[in-house]
């Protein structure tokens, strides 16, 4: 029995030993197997408990690693960067912001390929990064122009935690950030042949799993979207012009808090439209807007906390737009959310991401030439 039970394990051996060599990365590989993004996936899943919504959300990403309609990176010809508001993991294909705007350029008459590299968590930092260790290993990848979608992660991009999250070598998509030690044994199982079947298998069950649970009823569970639809502003009641004395001060004393994450965001800018310029691409800079307020005319409205605490890094990237004499798009100051748009204070649903993109489409068609 014992020598028949050593017989099969052998045997196993041999078999996954040959399966590794054969389909593994050992000795030959593909260098992007060395981040820690999603690739070669397609899940199906429920958004109902974010927003009402009774299909699934289909989520896919290509061998390269992103969304988007291309079959090539020869293609791409818009490479969008962002954080979590980019990749949109609970908008469907066809139906993301950047999908929007490639539909409705090509109905202006501006038909260009829209690539979404969007990855939860990213700051300017971490696109940075995205360039060095990620673009450069896509074969054919000449994008015309390339969005940064910028402004909401810098506010915490010096923190422990960001600074994994804007390392596509470090920052696991699927468990958050992960040790010195986790890399490296990480990218030992991105060469397994075993572990990438064993990860899509577990993706795929982990995926259906959360669909089907989310289809199922909470008593008095409440989605986000209840709370959103009101915009969070409405509830704060504040309003002041953008000129008061009293809102002025504060952001005084907010840049005098944080100068250094402020010369760090003007930092990565400067190098992310450098990365662009070798790429030959010409640079598109987007501030982000937050459901908690609003800046009509000369006055905000809403959570002016939370105004006051981006304000300052949108202001870094609006001097340098001027400064530079980029293409850049204020979405902060000139879009507004509107209710049904978010299901929390900054993440779209398919109709806020309808918004957002028809926006950017209107601003950028005849800046795109």
């Amino acid at each position: 029995m014992v020598k028949l039970i050593a017989i099969n394990a052998a045997s196993l051996a041999i078999i996954a030993v040959l399966a590794e060599l054969i389909f593994g990365f050992w000795v030959w590989g593909d260098p992007l197997n060395g981040l820690n993004i999603f690739r070669n996936v397609t899940w199906r899943y429920s958004a109902n408990h974010l927003y009402p919504r009774e299909d699934a959300v289909v989520y896919r990403r290509d061998k390269w690693g992103f969304r988007g309609t291309h079959a090539d990176p020869g293609e791409i010809e818009v490479l969008v960067l962002g954080g979590s508001t980019t990749d949109e993991r609970f908008v469907s294909e066809g139906e993301t912001w950047t999908n929007v705007l490639e539909r409705c350029l090509a109905a202006k008459g501006r038909p260009l390929k829209v690539a979404n590299a969007g990855v939860s968590g990213q700051s300017t930092k971490g696109f940075v990064a995205n360039f060095d260790l990620w673009f450069s290993q896509i074969p054919n990848l000449k994008p015309k122009y390339v969005i940064a979608y910028t402004g909401i992660n810098d506010i915490w991009a010096l923190s422990k935690e960001a600074q994994f999250k804007d390392d596509p070598r470090r920052f696991n998509e699927e468990k958050d950030a992960t040790s010195s030690w986790g890399v490296s044994k990480q990218r030992l199982k991105m060469k397994s042949a075993l572990y990438r079947l064993y990860r899509t298998v577990k993706g795929q069950w982990i995926a259906w799993r959360a669909g089907m649970a989310y289809k199922l009823p909470v008593p008095g569970a409440t989605r986000e979207i209840d709370t959103t639809n009101e915009l969070r502003r409405k509830s704060a009641g504040d309003e002041t012009r953008l000129d008061a004395p009293t809102l002025m001060s504060a952001m005084k004393n907010r840049r005098a808090q944080i100068p250094g994450e402020l010369k760090n965001f003007e930092n990565q800018i400067e190098a992310v439209l450098g990365r662009i310029g070798k790429l030959g691409a010409k640079p598109v800079l987007v501030t982000q807007a937050w459901a908690t307020y609003r800046v009509l005319g000369d006055r905000v409205n809403g959570h002016l906390g939370t105004f006051v605490k981006q304000e300052p890094f949108h202001d870094v990237a609006r001097r340098m737009c001027k400064k530079a004499n980029l293409t850049c798009v204020d979405l902060a100051r000139e879009f507004v959310f509107e209710a049904g748009d978010t299901y929390d204070v900054v993440h779209t649903t398919p109709q806020g991401s309808r918004r957002v993109g028809e926006f950017l489409c209107r601003k950028l068609s005849g800046m795109l030439n």
